[in-house]
């Protein structure tokens, strides 16, 4: 009697760890899913009806992030609240043609504020709402001799970025065939560091933001090459939001935005398959605030608005938006 019990815990001992072993393989290709979306809608829905919404939006750029974070979630835009953003956006729009950044702040147009309102009309299918032409014309005067394209009228240059808003501008309005694009290309191009990717300040370091507004500028100008394409997704591959860099060291936080801008990048040469797909989930879903559904720009901060509508592009990207919606 004692052998057969002695036989029996030992049995019983062999199924318990071999139970035990399938259940740790299983979690560590299924983690357990804290990212509530129904959550996250609540705080989206909940920001775009706050008080500042009856009268005008934060900014262009917070109607887009709002728009899309509802359009990705596949919410319901109704009538009410469509029609309040697309008015309050033609609101924006300045004798000059450009976008403003709204009723209180200002009358100056600007490619950033003009960027964001046509983005957000373009979601909305609402850009014959605004007079085109003259956004055409007003992004078109800020171009300057060497390719560049200002911010705004009374700026004295240009740079990378202010380029990119006006680029991405005029390929929403489907008018860059009235640029020289070889001299935009040429220009986009003295930001890049040599086998890198690009800098926000000529001759620096590349920088995740800064090589997306360039990829995603020359993507518009049929102006990225082989060579580049290849040299920017190795550069891209190594950073630490490709999810392969498991040992190296940084001095400074992860974020969001940088997050997004090499998945963005990443899209737009359609090279996503270098990246760890369960690792940049990781990243994001280790941003998420269960408290009230948003997710916040870097590890040990609260909840935003913009890197709420940055995780859901990050989501969307690697494709885990529908799946995650539909987990528990």
């Amino acid at each position: 009697m004692k052998k057969f019990f002695a036989v029996l815990v030992l049995v019983l001992m062999s199924l318990s760890s071999f139970t035990s072993s399938i259940h740790a393989k299983q979690t560590t290709a299924e983690p357990q899913q804290k990212i509530d979306l129904a959550m996250t809608l609540k705080f989206i829905q909940g920001w775009s009806t706050r008080d500042k919404w009856d009268k005008f939006p934060e900014s262009p750029s917070f109607a887009y992030y709002n728009t899309y974070s509802l359009k990705a979630l596949n919410a319901e835009i109704g009538p009410e609240l469509r029609t309040k953003i697309v008015d309050a956006l033609k609101s924006c729009q300045m004798k000059d043609g450009g976008f403003s950044a709204g009723p209180g702040h200002g009358t100056e147009s600007n490619t950033i504020f003009t960027y964001y309102s046509l983005a957000t009309l373009d979601l909305l299918n609402a850009l014959d709402s605004i007079d085109r032409q003259q956004a055409i014309a007003y992004v078109r005067s800020l171009i300057q001799k060497d390719g560049s394209i200002k911010a705004k009228a009374a700026d004295a240059g240009a740079t990378l970025a202010t380029t990119y808003y006006g680029v991405a501008s005029l390929g929403l309005l489907h008018a860059l065939d009235t640029v020289d694009r070889k001299i935009v290309i040429n220009y986009i191009n003295t930001y890049r560091e040599d086998r890198k990717g690009y800098c926000l300040i000529q001759g620096k370091i590349s920088m995740p933001g800064a090589t997306f507004m360039a990829v995603k500028s020359l993507s518009l100008l049929n102006g990225l090459t082989p060579a580049v394409r290849t040299e920017v997704v190795d550069y891209l591959t190594r950073t630490r939001y490709s999810g392969r860099m498991k040992h190296n060291t940084y001095s400074t936080l992860p974020n969001m935005q940088d997050m997004v801008a090499v998945i963005e990048a990443l899209a737009e040469l359609s090279s996503l398959n270098v990246i760890n797909r369960h690792s940049v989930y990781q990243f994001v879903e280790s941003l998420y605030v269960p408290e009230n559904g948003g997710f916040g720009p870097e590890p040990g901060l609260g909840t935003t608005p913009p890197s709420t509508y940055y995780a859901l592009v990050c989501l969307e990207k690697i494709g885990e938006l529908g799946r995650t919606a539909g987990r528990k």
